[in-house]
């Protein structure tokens, strides 16, 4: 129940900070019952790479103070396995799904409805065709968050609701079949809304994945193909209905993403390139081609942790990319940030890093882990969510809370046999 709760407060910075702060002092009460065997410490360890990544190159910076603040946004890389899988009783997963989906999904509805009340002028203008494109973002930051991570996290909310609706008996009348379909139906929207391109493919992917699997499981072929059709139905309604009313999607979806390739690193040739190409993948290429020109001067050992970023920023001074040095754009691809921190050793620990989630994936068996594990991996080849806290915990707590699925599991097999 209390895991339930704070994981559907993860992309809120500080209530996620007071409920992991509160995991943590429950695990440090507990400390005379832990047990940690090898399989456990293998798995911590795993998780823990980012933060063993800072310590491992503290000397590679030019300040310490600066690397111990970088270090500490990974610390719970270390602290979150330990609490979480130190639980001395069995899991009940599909209870802390539930809790998860109510709380997120309620929440996130609350805090659309104050910004809609709040903002109704710049809906007006939304439906009118005017600034189609803020309209994700301005929601976000009307609650303080990042709009490409707070659609990550709705959309494997998405995926989970769909999940449990599938777990529901499959009769319209039930009312946790009503329930579960209007959980699903507000996040869906919500994805919609807020409309970062990775998300919403990754959401919509994944549910219709879950949906297939699970139909599998309960019902006949033939039954499963046809409920499986339906629910494709209702999710291309939902989307042509938004795209409907929004058409400026498909402009994004078609035009703007790809537009202007022929630009990369060259973006100061627009006139006004904060309103062309700021979300486009040029942008996100010019960056890349920037960081990885930057990165093979020091490839073994990159520029460190605390240093890279500023690094970057003047590599965009000294190449004259003004617009990129006037808005000092991240990186936005997880490998090449860690190839800039940490040279090919960083490149390396973060495919074992990912690659741990997948092994994790296929010894859990459970259709959740693997969509969660390869929606992360894709969503970093275009962000880089392990340099922010909404990315780190979301990441952190999800294979956790599978690991400690997979090992009780585990546990009942032999116990069984």
């Amino acid at each position: 129940m209390v895991l339930g709760i704070v994981m559907g407060l993860l992309v809120y910075r500080i209530p996620a900070t007071i409920g992991i702060n509160l995991l943590i002092l429950l695990t440090v009460l507990n400390y005379k019952r832990l047990h940690f065997d090898k399989r456990k410490w293998k798995i911590i360890m795993l998780l823990a790479i980012p933060f063993l990544l800072d310590v491992l190159f503290v000397w590679n910076n030019d300040s310490f103070q600066e690397a111990v603040v970088n270090g500490e946004k990974h610390l719970g890389t270390l602290l979150i396995p330990i609490a979480i899988l130190s639980f001395p009783r069995a899991i009940n997963l599909r209870r802390i799904l539930k809790v998860y989906s109510l709380v997120f999904t309620l929440l996130l509805t609350f805090c659309f409805l104050i910004h809609f009340f709040t903002s109704v002028g710049d809906f007006q203008g939304y439906l009118q065709g005017k600034m189609v494109w803020r309209m994700g973002y301005e929601f976000a930051l009307s609650m303080g968050l990042h709009g490409p991570a707070l659609n990550l996290h709705i959309a494997f909310l998405c995926i989970i609701n769909m999940y449990i609706w599938t777990q529901q008996p499959l009769r319209l009348k039930e009312k946790a079949f009503i329930h579960s379909g209007i959980l699903f139906l507000l996040a869906f929207i919500l994805l919609l809304f807020v409309n970062t391109r990775v998300a919403v493919v990754c959401g919509i992917a994944g549910s219709l994945v879950v949906l297939f699997v699970e139909l599998n499981k309960k019902l006949s072929v033939n039954l499963s193909i046809k409920a499986f059709l339906i629910g494709v139905l209702v999710i291309t309604v939902l989307v042509f209905g938004f795209v409907q009313k929004f058409p400026y999607l498909i402009e994004k979806y078609s035009q703007i993403t790809f537009h202007h390739m022929d630009k990369v690193g060259r973006l100061d040739e627009f006139k006004n390139p904060e309103a062309e190409v700021y979300n486009s993948l040029v942008t996100r290429v010019s960056i890349w081609k920037t960081t990885y020109g930057l990165g093979k001067r020091k490839w073994l050992v990159g520029y460190g942790p605390a240093d890279a970023r500023k690094e970057l920023i003047t590599e965009y001074e000294r190449t004259d990319q003004q617009f990129l040095y006037r808005n000092k754009f991240p990186v936005h691809n997880q490998f090449l940030d860690f190839f800039l921190k940490f040279g090919v050793i960083g490149v390396l620990l973060l495919l074992i890093y990912f690659g741990s989630g997948f092994w994790l994936s296929f010894q859990s068996r459970h259709i959740l882990c693997l969509i969660f594990v390869t929606m992360f991996v894709l969503a970093n080849f275009l962000e880089d969510f392990l340099v922010r806290f909404d990315g780190i915990v979301f990441n952190t707590f999800w294979l956790s809370l599978f690991s400690l699925y997979f090992l009780n599991a585990k546990r009942k097999d032999q116990l069984k046999s």
